[in-house]
């Protein structure tokens, strides 16, 4: 377990110094223009999952960050306004996707 650790903190320092991380079954370089790329064609991203109340509770949230409410089962993205719902619909997988930011939730 020490290994595995030392090798991510290894991973992540010298990362830095070139500034792009990908994470991927590859050996590409990430795209130039993103400073984090994840690869895969068989795996998805899974963000910070909580409650209603644990996300209101984030003491000085960033611009921008993500995290999916278990409350009502939608993710959320800070913005200068406050937490704004992404997108709401059903039938994702099916493309029926209805899209729709709803602003000062």
């Amino acid at each position: 377990m020490k290994i595995i650790l030392a090798y991510t903190l290894f991973y992540f320092i010298s990362s830095q110094l070139v500034g792009q991380v990908k994470i991927s079954n590859t050996a590409t370089n990430p795209h130039p223009s993103a400073m984090l790329e994840i690869e895969s064609n068989n795996k998805g991203l899974l963000l910070p999952k909580m409650t209603d109340g644990q996300m209101q509770l984030i003491s000085n949230p960033a611009l921008g960050l993500l995290v999916f409410n278990t409350t009502d089962s939608l993710f959320y993205m800070y913005v200068d306004t406050g937490w704004t719902k992404l997108a709401t619909g059903q039938n994702c997988g099916t493309g029926r996707v209805r899209r729709s930011i709803v602003r000062g939730v």
